[in-house]
């Protein structure tokens, strides 16, 4: 059984690891693609007609000074967002956001494993640190799920997938938190969290996942109400 389990183990931190990884890769850059061939460049020679400015508003806002007008642009955009509507949801998933990349990268473990097999290894973080952040990260994904499940309005839209990608991402931390604390049998939980990771990492770029690593197309490059930055191109 012993046997068994290491060389499981090895294989599943080797060649199924690194094929986890060159899906990830090969399904970004499939997007990249789509979302060329889906999207045009903004003709930057076309400019609208002007029309003269009647709203006082706006003749104020074009006599502020310069720095001023970069913070009222920056508010007026923030109120359009979910930090503006709903500042707690927003709060709470940008947490989440940031927390959900800093715990795998950062984790000791996980640089042991990067080192040992690629040669490659970045700083880390105590693991106490990261044990908290994995507890916050499982009490966000509850409430995301709760929230599904008890707001009428999130729970019209929400749809089997949706459950699903929720649970593909809880199913790695709560597996590496029981692993870590041995709360059960350890071998089983540490199996149980390499496979779903690594189905995670395989997801990403054909779920909704993706919004993470794609969320920079969408706020740079298209032009839109919501977007970081004057957008060039539009579908």
């Amino acid at each position: 059984m012993s046997y068994f389990f290491y060389d499981l183990y090895s294989v599943l931190c080797g060649p199924v690891f690194v094929f986890s990884l060159l899906i990830f890769a090969a399904g970004c850059l499939y997007r990249i693609i789509q979302f060329a061939r889906f999207t045009r460049r903004i003709n930057s020679h076309y400019k609208p007609a002007s029309n003269p400015v009647t709203d006082d508003r706006a003749i104020l806002f074009r006599e502020k000074p310069g720095i001023e007008k970069v913070f009222i642009s920056l508010k007026l955009k923030i109120k359009r967002t979910i930090f503006g509507t709903n500042p707690v949801m927003g709060i709470v998933s940008l947490v989440f956001h940031i927390l959900i990349f800093v715990t795998p990268v950062f984790l000791s473990a996980h640089n042991i494993l990067s080192d040992h097999y690629f040669g490659i290894s970045l700083f880390v973080l105590p693991d106490k640190l990261m044990n908290g952040f994995t507890v916050c990260i499982i009490m966000i994904c509850l409430f995301f799920l709760m929230r599904r499940i008890l707001s009428p309005r999130v729970r019209l839209l929400s749809t089997i997938n949706d459950y699903f990608i929720l649970l593909l991402v809880m199913i790695p931390f709560i597996s590496a938190f029981n692993a870590y604390h041995q709360f059960f049998n350890y071998r089983t939980c540490l199996l149980i969290h390499i496979i779903s990771g690594e189905i995670a990492i395989m997801a990403v770029p054909f779920t909704r996942l993706g919004h993470m690593p794609f969320l920079i197309f969408s706020r740079f490059f298209i032009s839109g109400e919501y977007n970081w930055k004057p957008g060039n191109r539009t579908w």
